[in-house]
C-alpha cells in the first residue's frame, strides 16, 4: 500500500521509479519525458573502433538495460498505468525507444487509455556504424509522444518560432554530440529536451522524468521555468545529475 503525498519540488530521488510513482497523488503532473531501459544490452559484445582511437565500444549498457521478455512487458506496462494515474488532463507523455522496444511501448500506450499524437525520430547525422557489418546503419531513435486527453497542451506558435518560421517536422536531425557532453551511455541532448519541455509544458508547470539518468530532463526544465522532480536508482549518476543541476541557472525569471 502506497501513500499518496506531495513530493517537494525540485527535487530528485535517489529510489526506485515505481514506488516514486506509486507515491504521486492522481492528476498531479504536467508533463512526462521517460527514457526506460531499451533492454537491448548484450553482455560481453565489444569492438575497436577507430573513430574512438582503438578504444572498445560496448553495447552493454548495464544491469538496469537486463531483463526477461516478459519481465521488460510487465514493468512496461506497470510503470506506464502509473504514468496515466498521474497525468494531468493536459498532459502528455514522450517515451523514447529504438526498434527494439518501441513497438511494444506503442502497443501498451493505447492498451492503457493513451493516445499517441506523433512518433518523433531523432536523426542522428553522426550515428556509430553498424559494428557487426550484418544491417543496415541504426541511426535514429524513436520517441512516442501521447496524451492523456483531448485537452493537452502544444505550444504550436513557439515551435513554429524555433523553426525559422515554418511547421516543425518529425524528423529532427542532429549529431550525438550536439549540445554538450555525455556523461551517461544514454543521455539525451539538451536541445532535444528543450524541444520536448517548450512544446508541451507551461511555465511553472510540473516535468517528471522517472529514469533521470545525468539529470538532462531537470536541467532543461530548470533553465526554462519549469518545475521538475525525477528519480534515477544509480547513485553514481543521482550524484552527477545533482551536481549538474545546481550549477545550472534559469535564463529568464
Amino acid at each position: 500500500m502506497f501513500v499518496k503525498k506531495d513530493f517537494e519540488l525540485d527535487k530528485i530521488y535517489n529510489i526506485d521509479c515505481l514506488d516514486f510513482m506509486r507515491s504521486l497523488k492522481d492528476n498531479s503532473i504536467d508533463l512526462i519525458f521517460a527514457d526506460p531501459p531499451y533492454n537491448l544490452s548484450k553482455s560481453n559484445f565489444k569492438m575497436k573502433f577507430s573513430k574512438t582511437g582503438g578504444s572498445d565500444l560496448s553495447t552493454n549498457k548495464g544491469s538496469w538495460d537486463t531483463m526477461s521478455k516478459n519481465d521488460f512487458e510487465k514493468f512496461t506496462e506497470e510503470w506506464l498505468k502509473e504514468a496515466f494515474r498521474i497525468l494531468k488532463p493536459t498532459g502528455s507523455i514522450w517515451v523514447a525507444g529504438s526498434y527494439h522496444n518501441i513497438y511494444l511501448t506503442g502497443y501498451l500506450l493505447d492498451k492503457i487509455g493513451f493516445e499517441i499524437l506523433n512518433e518523433i525520430l531523432w536523426h542522428k547525422t553522426d550515428a556509430t556504424p553498424n559494428l557487426s557489418c550484418t544491417r543496415f546503419v541504426a541511426d535514429h531513435e524513436n520517441f512516442l509522444w501521447a496524451r492523456k486527453d483531448k485537452k493537452n497542451v502544444f505550444n504550436y506558435t513557439e515551435m513554429k518560432k524555433m523553426n525559422g518560421g515554418k511547421q516543425m517536422r518529425s524528423i529532427w536531425p542532429k549529431g550525438k554530440t550536439a549540445g554538450g557532453k555525455r556523461i551517461h551511455p544514454t543521455q539525451k541532448p539538451e536541445w532535444l529536451l528543450e524541444r520536448v519541455i517548450l512544446s508541451t509544458s507551461k511555465k511553472n508547470g510540473v516535468v517528471l522524468d522517472p529514469f533521470l539518468g545525468s539529470g538532462t530532463t531537470a536541467v532543461v526544465a530548470k533553465k526554462h521555468g519549469r518545475h521538475y522532480l525525477g528519480t534515477e536508482l544509480d547513485k553514481n549518476y543521482f550524484k552527477l545529475a545533482l551536481e549538474r543541476i545546481k550549477n545550472t541557472n534559469k535564463l529568464y525569471e
